[in-house]
């Protein structure tokens, strides 16, 4: 039953708004996740509803590893990092057991209240990196906020991750939203951005649904992150499914 929710919640993350939910999704209205990317008030009554439904972090922290990114971002000394969208996510805590200075930013308070105060283990942190990469002497910051709004969190940061947040903006908002991430980070950082498309089925192209945005906002584009970084600001990217 989980999976079946989990494949219908990132189904229509990938899906472009429509102007009413179907009979079909209404059983599940809780697990969709709200239209309005600027109204706190929703995603509060949102992220209660995970909860009170025993969906916590994990549904979150789906297909995050990053083992890779912090040995990248050790070897150009960077250390500050952004998640915006957090939601419940442990992945800015993790992190900063890896000597990382993390600030999470999140539109909904209650969101960033519930992450703080779930219990976070020693197994937790080993989901998303192996434990030769811990370090002493990180710290993570929850901030509530609107990303689009240039004054909350303004950076500069090392590295911005965005895990499946700016695919719920609209078309016509997600150039200004990439614009406010660009303006909070540093002129050699590092945008890691996470798409997921629940609704991908092959012989479609495996294609992340921002990366003709960037390629027109100017991004340089990192195909695997393990390459010599090229120079100047670039987007490393992510596509998964299933």
């Amino acid at each position: 039953m989980l999976k079946s929710l989990l494949r219908l919640f990132h189904s229509r993350q990938s899906e472009p708004p429509a102007p009413a939910r179907t009979d079909l999704h209404e059983e599940w209205d809780w697990l969709l996740p709200p239209r309005d990317v600027h109204d706190p008030a929703v995603w509060n009554r949102y992220w209660n509803d995970q909860v009170s439904h025993d969906l916590g972090p994990s549904g979150c922290d789906l297909y995050t590893q990053d083992d890779d990114l912090i040995q990248v971002m050790r070897q150009y000394g960077f250390r500050r990092v952004l998640c915006v969208g957090s939601g419940l996510s442990q992945e800015p805590r993790a992190l900063a057991e890896a000597e990382l200075q993390v600030t999470a930013l999140d539109l909904s308070p209650v969101a960033l209240q519930l992450a703080q105060a779930w219990p976070l283990t020693p197994r937790d942190v080993a989901y998303f990196f192996s434990e030769a990469l811990i370090r002493p002497g990180g710290n993570v910051e929850f901030v509530a906020g609107d990303l689009v709004d240039p004054g909350v969190a303004p950076g500069p940061f090392d590295v911005i991750i965005e895990r499946r947040t700016l695919q719920l903006f609209l078309p016509d908002e997600a150039d200004r939203a990439l614009d406010a991430l660009a303006a909070r980070l540093q002129p050699e950082g590092i945008l890691f951005s996470h798409c997921h498309s629940g609704a991908w089925k092959p012989p479609q192209p495996r294609v992340h649904l921002l990366r003709d945005l960037l390629v027109r906002q100017g991004w340089t584009i990192w195909e695997t992150g393990m390459d010599p970084k090229p120079l100047g600001r670039v987007a490393w990217l992510l596509f998964t499914t299933g």
